[in-house]
């Protein structure tokens, strides 16, 4: 492949004039996407139109239209493709890669409509990536079309890769019962077509079912890989199915599996985490070979949000020694811990800790966190304080955690505040009412007494 010399874009081009100018051109191209050099693109670009070669070579315009839409520049894409007269199946192809790469999903759509009016009829490939884009969406009536479509051609018959993308876009769409009957009428399924199936039923939570179709999938011989294994670990985590898990932590290791996956091993420690086998999750991350800051949050988190506050700062502090860089998750857990055991000012360190020392920006739940800190301390004015100063607009759930506290503390002001604002989000909020009541009849339980 010829490569791209950032310093002498003009010789290169001459270059590609001394050799097969298709061939050459196409490189250069490709060259520049795969470095997303979209500069020298735009150079390069140019001397193919000064040339005329974008009419005469297909393979030119379809890798012109490529780079720009893998680059984000989607409307230079489209203008590649509408100064082409003969345009193929393969020039629109790349622009709807492009439009559902970059999540312009109706863009996408659009295409295939504007293709099939040039008189172009929709291939594979095409019907593949509309629908990755229906399932980004969610577009399960588009996807439904598309399949008509699909069985019209018979295209099930012969291409797998479209089977297991059909299977997909519904299991991601939540039509579960379609997926299933759509991979049961495959001519042939691989484990590509089990795992959008089990993958499925656990973003569904439906992860009993998800490990019945595991057992299917390999009663029909079928072996799994990585992918799979992620899955089931996944849903014996959801379940706290720990004997599975632990099954599938014997094959993993008989396998030699876990030193060369890391998003695997960290499914196996978040699968302990969740199944409260603190030890157990401990253990797996001393044996992984590599340790990221996933897996670290998962253990840290583990701790913490069980009640062990001081195993939660002492990994912390090793991760943090390791020279890893913590993420959101680690520190809202770390926060969410201090204020469940009235540890105020830790709290408020690990919070400064995340943005000074870290660099992390705080999402609102740590907000609500840190709220819900200062209120259970008493401190609801501070509180108060803290939403008044936050970056963005408070949700209805830092509302609820500043009225919940004042529930707590029977303060009437704070909470009538708190209260209004929350109405303003849902004016027929029942937990909301439900909390001011309470803490009017603290305060009439109160002034009886006194």
């Amino acid at each position: 492949m010829l490569g791209i010399n950032n310093d002498n874009i003009g010789t290169e081009i001459s270059i590609a004039l001394d050799l097969n100018q298709d061939i050459a051109f196409v490189e250069m191209v490709k060259c520049c996407t795969k470095h997303k050099d979209l500069h020298k693109g735009i150079i390069i670009h140019d001397a193919i139109v000064r040339r005329g070669l974008l009419e005469k070579s297909p393979y030119i315009a379809s890798a012109l239209i490529n780079m720009y839409a893998k680059s984000g520049v989607i409307s230079k894409a489209m203008q590649v493709l509408e100064e082409i007269s003969a345009r193929n199946v393969v020039h629109w192809n790349a622009l709807i890669a492009g439009y559902t790469q970059e999540g312009h999903v109706q863009g996408a759509i659009l295409c295939l409509s504007k293709m099939q009016h040039d008189g172009l009829s929709p291939d594979t490939i095409t019907f593949i990536l509309i629908l990755k884009a229906c399932a980004k969406i969610k577009a399960v009536d588009v996807g439904e079309q598309i399949h008509e479509k699909i069985m019209e051609k018979n295209l099930l018959e012969k291409d797998i890769m479209l089977g297991n993308t059909l299977v997909d876009m519904y299991a991601k769409c939540g039509r579960l019962a379609k997926a299933k009957k759509v991979l049961e009428e495959l001519p042939y399924r691989n484990v590509v077509s089990w795992n959008a199936l089990i993958s499925g039923y656990v973003q569904q939570e439906k992860c009993h079912e998800a490990l019945h179709y595991f057992q299917s999938m390999q009663r029909e011989g079928i072996s799994p890989d990585a992918v799979t294994f992620v899955c089931v670990l996944q849903a014996c985590g959801k379940t706290r199915c720990i004997d599975k898990g632990k099954q599938i932590h014997d094959v993993l290791v008989a396998r030699g599996l876990l030193g060369k996956d890391i998003v695997l091993g960290n499914a196996l420690l978040d699968m302990y985490v969740k199944c409260k086998d603190l030890s157990k999750a401990t253990q797996v991350l001393h044996e992984l070979p590599v340790r990221d800051v996933v897996c670290w949050s998962a253990l840290i988190s583990g701790y913490a949000n069980h009640g062990h506050l001081e195993m939660a700062k002492h990994y912390f502090q090793k991760l943090w020694n390791e020279g890893i860089e913590s993420d959101i998750i680690a520190f809202l857990s770390l926060i969410y811990a201090c204020s469940h055991s009235g540890l105020l000012q830790e709290g408020c360190f690990y919070f400064r800790c995340m943005m000074e020392e870290f660099a992390l920006l705080p999402t609102m739940e740590h907000y609500a966190c840190v709220i819900d800190m200062f209120g259970r301390a008493g401190l609801l004015n501070e509180a108060e304080d803290v939403i008044g100063k936050m970056p963005f607009a408070p949700d209805s759930v830092v509302w609820k955690a500043l009225l919940s506290s004042c529930v707590r503390h029977t303060n009437v002001n704070v909470g009538t505040r708190a209260f209004n604002a929350l109405l303003k989000f849902d004016c027929e909020h029942a937990a909301g009412y439900v909390l001011m009541s309470n803490i009017h009849v603290a305060t009439t339980i109160l002034s009886e007494d006194v």
